[in-house]
């Protein structure tokens, strides 16, 4: 069992910088910040980042405790809308091309609950969201043909390791302009670049804000 230190990623070149990940909130985002802070570079697949995440620091393997980290300025999670929240998981992980890389969710909305994966209208999008909504309840009451899965799971699952490690709180919304203010004092010469990267998932490339 991974221990609360251990849920924490962290840059390898400033360890302090530590980052709990909750699945749909920008997580993605923010390793790719991670990335660059530690390799100077973006990542060569941004939207691969979670594929290398051996290459990330832990801080409770850097040697921070329980304590330290409680009192790190720089240990921090990101919130998001669950509006928002189910929108991105809906259309990344169910109609859009993210299903290819991701648990057969997709496959048994289709075969077993009749939704429409060529949705192009608002009235069959809105149709196959109560479907998801339906099925994510009943997932969560552990009765769904798939087990829960962090992409659906409550924000408020990861609360507990919240509050014992006293993370400091970001929402996604405005993200590069928080997480730039949080971790500045702690990076000398802080490259604003690297949180100029966002993701374009219509397109799944990621281009530079302008």
């Amino acid at each position: 069992m991974i221990s609360p230190e251990n849920r924490l990623f962290c840059s390898n070149k400033y360890p302090e910088i530590q980052y709990l990940v909750i699945p749909k909130c920008g997580c993605t985002y923010v390793k790719n910040v991670l990335w660059q802070l530690d390799h100077g570079a973006p990542h060569p697949v941004p939207n691969r980042v979670h594929d290398n995440d051996e290459d990330f620091g832990r801080a409770g393997d850097k040697g921070f405790s329980r304590e330290q980290i409680r009192k790190n300025e720089y240990a921090f999670t990101v919130l998001r809308n669950p509006i928002e929240r189910f929108l991105s998981l809906y259309f990344d992980k169910v109609v859009g091309t993210g299903w290819h890389n991701f648990v057969n969710l997709r496959g048994v909305l289709v075969e077993y609950h009749r939704l429409n994966p060529e949705a192009r209208t608002a009235e069959a999008h809105r149709r196959n969201c109560e479907i998801l909504i339906n099925w994510i309840e009943v997932s969560l009451m552990g009765d769904a043909e798939i087990v829960a899965d962090p992409h659906w799971t409550l924000q408020s699952d990861r609360l507990p390791i919240m509050k014992s490690l006293d993370l400091k709180l970001l929402m996604l919304a405005d993200v590069d302009k928080t997480l730039k203010m949080l971790i500045e004092p702690a990076v000398p010469s802080l490259d604003p670049k690297i949180f100029a990267v966002e993701k374009m998932r219509r397109e799944g490339r990621y281009l530079e804000k302008s």
